[in-house]
């Protein structure tokens, strides 16, 4: 038998193409599963052995046909039964192990779809007298894992040219580079990681992961190690593979690898270092220090002598306390504002501001301004006042 089309089948009796439904003979490997109310057969590797357009051609040809298969076709034909009898040896046959069955049966095809109309058992063989008695044929045909399937080769990429990447995060991360590049949407994962492996060097994402997980992955050629040739070579290698998987153009494939860099080393990222807070000048220590730093960063020395009505030393303005009225010779007035500010001023009349009371005013002070005058503006951020 062989197609014309999709739809098209030539009679092997009278050599009519035709479509529709299909008369033949089948070979199959099944085995029959008993449950309580019904009986399933699970067929595999099955084939057709021939086909007709009717009744009378397949009549005509059925006996030439299973002579062709060297199995005589018994006077009573077998059933559904758990036991039946190999046409070739008599001996019993387990249905419900694996056996070979020859069955004729009518099918309706429309090109991509066919449905079982009708199927009638010929004959049924043991598992010693199966003319393809051999692991192929009986074996369920087993799926190679993906690691084991011979890759093709990869005709663009040179063992020369091949780029590694550090690790396997490394390589996950330039990967799904590649797809944002593409497309999540037109690029799944997996292709994604084959793709990339492919513009590696490797001829499979398979192979690229035995090298990672290995332990022994070899050192990156990275694009700035490369020559011009070199790295010309590996740019058009990259692009005829990005070519022959993806429907995209020459032009496109060298803007995909401009953009992803795929074996591009990555740029290193160097954070200024701060300088220590007593080597900055007064007004870069204002914006970096914080709270009491501040205010010990700006501190005169307890030590230096200054003129009356000069400014003099500040001890510790977030642990100062205040009195009401005149405290100690000071005149000091307390305001407070509505957004929470108090501005304080003191009419210094010794060298030192010495302010204490009955009243604590206990906050976390920062300093905004320093006048040169005798006055001062204090921020209070959560200013409480406890008796």
């Amino acid at each position: 038998m062989f197609t014309l089309e999709d739809d098209e089948f030539e009679c092997y009796s009278c050599g009519t193409v035709f479509k529709g439904i299909v008369l033949g003979v089948t070979v199959q490997w099944e085995r029959v599963y008993y449950m309580r109310d019904t009986r399933m057969v699970a067929a595999k590797n099955s084939f057709r052995w021939e086909c007709y357009c009717s009744t009378k051609c397949r009549e005509a040809r059925l006996k030439q046909a299973m002579r062709a298969l060297e199995v005589p076709i018994p006077a009573v034909p077998p059933g559904l039964g758990p036991i039946e009898v190999c046409a070739r040896c008599r001996g019993p046959v387990d249905m419900t192990q694996f056996h070979r069955a020859y069955v004729e049966d009518e099918v309706e095809t429309d090109g991509v779809n066919s449905n079982p109309i009708d199927v009638n058992y010929l004959a049924v063989v043991c598992k010693a007298c199966d003319p393809w008695n051999d692991d192929k044929v009986q074996k369920w045909p087993e799926v190679t894992p993906m690691e084991e399937v011979p890759p093709k080769s990869n005709p663009f990429v040179t063992p020369e040219g091949a780029f590694t990447p550090t690790s396997y995060l490394d390589f996950r991360i330039r990967a799904m580079r590649l797809r944002r590049a593409v497309g999540n949407g037109l690029l799944s994962r997996t292709r994604a990681y084959q793709l990339f492996s492919q513009i590696c060097g490797y001829q499979s994402f398979q192979q690229l992961r035995r090298v990672l997980v290995s332990g022994n992955v070899p050192e990156p050629v990275w694009d700035s190690q490369l020559s011009d040739i070199q790295l010309a070579m590996r740019r058009q290698a990259q692009i005829a593979v990005l070519v022959s998987t993806l429907p995209t153009s020459e032009a496109e494939a060298a803007n995909l690898i401009d953009i992803g860099g795929f074996s591009s080393r990555p740029q290193q990222r160097f954070r200024p270092k701060r300088r220590p807070l007593h080597d900055l000048p007064g007004t870069e220590r204002i914006v970096l220090g914080r709270g009491s730093s501040v205010s010990t960063a700006l501190m005169p020395p307890a030590a230096e002598a200054h003129s009356a009505g000069a400014w003099s030393s500040i001890r510790s303005p977030t642990a100062s306390s205040f009195a009401e009225g005149w405290c100690g010779g000071n005149g000091v007035t307390v305001a407070y504002r509505k957004r929470r500010k108090v501005q304080l001023r003191a009419q210094l009349q010794g060298d030192s501001v010495s302010v204490g009371g009955r009243r604590r005013l206990e906050s976390t002070l920062r300093l905004k301004r320093r006048f040169a005058t005798i006055g001062m503006v204090l921020d209070v951020d959560e200013t409480e006042v406890m008796t």
